[in-house]
């Protein structure tokens, strides 16, 4: 009886002393299978700046090559106040034609196009912006050069837009670059729009749509560029038939 007793004591003190034994393991283990966790994150946000770091270059690079056609100078302005839904705003500046700004005169940030000047008195302007619903840019894709109208989507999530209609010969894939394409437009040849979210088909296969996500976030911007055009030059677009009326009163 008394070595029953004895070997139970015994064997119930191994499994009390492995019992702290197993913890432990199963502690180390959880913890590198969160560092491993950790690992792929940073490897993944490590890709992912990578990406925005090319992306920016890019935007850096067109705008140090943009020929600004008949644009005799431009006008830093800070944006004063904000209005209407969010995802479709008028943007005010602090600069109007005191300092030579007028209706239809493109804007842009550091990042790319922001959009139109829709309305000016002497010390103010507003600003219909690229994502609105009622404005439309000229533009071309990166790559495969397809050219459309890109036009702003009303949305209540996020900032959008769009080009319809395009020939399904041309290639176009998400994440593809979009810039201003110079014709028909107020706008100066590679300034960048966006890039390309989804693309998508029509039922006979003949054309493509995409839906394009603006470079510049306007919940993100203080400051803007309006670019001003020489009024007598012979070939100023606001006397061309051909200029695409973005932005009219």
């Amino acid at each position: 009886s008394r070595r029953r007793h004895t070997r139970y004591i015994s064997v119930t003190g191994v499994q009390t002393c492995a019992l702290p034994i197993y913890v432990s393991i199963s502690s180390k283990y959880e913890e590198l299978m969160m560092l491993r966790a950790k690992v792929q994150e940073n490897q993944l946000l490590q890709a992912k700046i990578a990406h925005l770091q090319s992306e920016i270059n890019f935007i850096i690079n067109h705008n140090e090559n943009i020929k600004y056609t008949n644009v005799e100078k431009k006008v830093y302005a800070k944006i004063v106040a904000k209005s209407g839904a969010p995802m479709s705003r008028l943007v005010r500046i602090n600069k109007g034609s005191k300092s030579g700004i007028r209706v239809k005169d493109p804007v842009i940030s550091d990042f790319g196009a922001v959009g139109q000047i829709l309305s000016v008195s002497e010390n103010f302007a507003d600003i219909l912006l690229i994502s609105d619903a009622s404005s439309s840019i000229d533009a071309k894709i990166i790559g495969s050069n397809a050219r459309g109208l890109v036009t702003g989507i009303t949305s209540n999530q996020q900032y959008l837009m769009q080009i319809r209609d395009i020939d399904a010969l041309f290639s176009i894939k998400p994440n593809d670059l979009v810039v201003s394409s110079g014709m028909n437009s107020f706008f100066p040849e590679g300034v960048p729009i966006g890039k390309v979210k989804e693309v998508v088909s029509s039922k006979d296969g003949l054309f493509h749509s995409a839906k394009i996500v603006p470079f510049v976030s306007i919940d993100n911007v203080e400051h803007v560029s309006v670019l001003l055009e020489d009024p007598y030059s012979k070939t100023n677009p606001r006397l061309s038939s051909y200029g695409w009326p973005l932005a009219e009163k």
